[in-house]
C-alpha cells in the first residue's frame, strides 16, 4: 500500500517516535512544527528524510467560533484555565506559578474534569491562598465558558506530548489572551505580546499579570491579533487543500509492503518499549525505576500509550501486567 502517518503527538518526550517509523511511510505528517526539534526527527533529517516530512495542523473549525466582542478593555482581569488537570499536561507546579501574583484577589476559573483537584486545593492551601482557583468541572458548551475570560493562563508540564492544543487556539479564536510557557509547541502558536504572553518563570507571570491589568488598551490590540491569527492559520480550508496536495503527491508512487513488526516489534510489550526513549527503565524482572518528576508525569497516565494503557489492552501480556503493578506500588509509597 501507500500509507500516510499523520501524528497527533509531538515525540519530543514520551511518547516518542519509533525510530524506524520513517521507513513504513511514504510521509510522516507533524500537527506542529515542533516535532522538528525531536532527536528522531533531526536524525530523519539528516539521513536525507526531510522530504518525506510535512506539518499540516490538526486545529480547524475555530473559524466558526463566535468573534470577540468590541470593547475597551475591563478594569477587572478575568483569568482561567481550560483543559486536563493531569500533570502530564497541566504543570504540575500551576500553583506555585498563579501564587507569585501577589494580589489577593486574583482567581482563576478552573474548567475541565476534576483530576487532581484535591491535590491542587492542598497545594493553595499549603501556600496560604485558599482561593486561587475556582472549580466549575466539566463543561460541553466552551464557548459559553471562554466569553466570560479575558485571560487563558495555559501553563503546561514542560515534557507535554501536545501540539496543536486546540483548546488554546479556540481560547485564541475568541478574543482571550493566552499566557504560556516557553515550550516548544505554545512557542508556534503564541508570539510574545503580539498574540499572547509568553513567561518562563513565576515572577513572568506576576510581572504580566500586572502589565496586562494596567494596559487595557494592549490587551485590545492582542486579543484582536490572536483571534485574527488562528482564525487564519487554523481553519479546515487550508487542512483540506494540504492533504490533497499531499494525497496527489502520494498517489503516484509505487505500492510497497509495510512491515510493521520492523517499526513496533512482534509482542505488545515491544510496541509498548518501541514508544519510550529510555526503555531501561522498565526492568526485565518486571520492576520499574522511575524518578516520579515532571519528566516522567506520561507513565503515570492510565491513558495516553502508558503502561497502564497498554496492560489494560493486551491484559494477556503478564510483562506488561508486573510493570503496570510496579508503577502503582511506587505511586502508592
Amino acid at each position: 500500500m501507500r500509507m500516510i502517518a499523520w501524528c497527533h503527538v509531538s515525540g519530543l518526550h514520551h511518547p516518542r517516535f519509533p525510530p524506524n517509523l520513517i521507513e513504513a511511510f511514504d510521509q510522516i505528517v507533524f500537527t506542529s512544527a515542533c516535532s522538528f526539534e525531536g532527536a528522531e526527527v533531526r536524525a530523519w533529517c539528516e539521513a536525507g528524510h526531510s522530504n518525506k516530512l510535512r506539518v499540516i495542523s490538526s486545529g480547524g473549525g475555530v473559524e466558526n467560533l463566535p468573534l470577540p466582542l468590541p470593547t475597551a478593555g475591563e478594569a477587572t482581569l478575568r483569568a482561567g484555565y481550560l483543559g486536563s488537570f493531569n500533570y502530564s499536561k497541566l504543570h504540575p507546579e500551576f500553583v506555585s506559578f498563579l501564587a507569585a501574583v501577589p494580589d489577593p484577589e486574583f482567581c482563576v476559573r478552573m474548567i475541565g474534569d476534576e483530576t487532581n483537584r484535591s491535590d491542587l486545593e492542598r497545594q493553595c492551601r499549603a501556600l496560604g491562598r485558599e482561593h486561587l482557583l475556582d472549580f466549575r468541572g466539566y463543561r460541553s458548551d466552551v464557548v459559553s465558558e471562554l466569553a466570560q475570560l479575558d485571560v487563558l493562563i495555559y501553563l503546561l508540564n514542560p515534557t507535554h506530548y501536545g501540539t496543536a492544543e486546540n483548546a488554546l487556539l479556540e481560547a485564541m479564536a475568541m478574543g482571550v489572551i493566552p499566557v504560556v510557557l516557553n515550550n516548544p509547541a505554545e512557542r508556534c502558536i503564541v508570539e510574545h505580546r503580539k498574540t499572547g504572553v509568553v513567561i518562563k518563570t513565576p515572577h513572568d507571570l506576576a510581572l504580566s499579570i500586572a502589565w496586562l491589568q494596567r494596559n487595557p488598551s494592549e490587551r485590545v490590540r492582542i486579543k484582536q491579533s490572536a483571534s485574527t491569527l488562528v482564525r487564519e492559520r487554523f481553519s479546515f480550508d487550508p487542512m483540506v487543500r494540504c492533504f490533497e496536495a499531499l494525497y496527489a503527491y502520494v498517489l503516484p508512487a509505487r505500492k510497497i509492503r509495510k512491515s510493521f513488526t520492523q517499526v513496533f516489534g512482534e509482542t505488545s510489550t515491544e510496541w509498548f518499549l518501541s514508544f519510550l526513549r529510555d526503555s531501561k527503565i522498565f526492568c526485565q524482572d518486571g520492576s520499574v525505576s522511575a524518578p516520579i518528576d515532571a519528566a516522567q508525569y506520561g507513565l503515570l497516565e492510565k491513558s495516553k500509550g502508558s503502561v497502564s494503557h497498554f496492560s489494560s489492552v493486551y491484559s494477556e501480556d503478564a510483562q506488561l501486567r508486573r510493570w503496570a503493578m510496579s508503577l502503582e506500588s511506587l505511586l502508592v509509597k
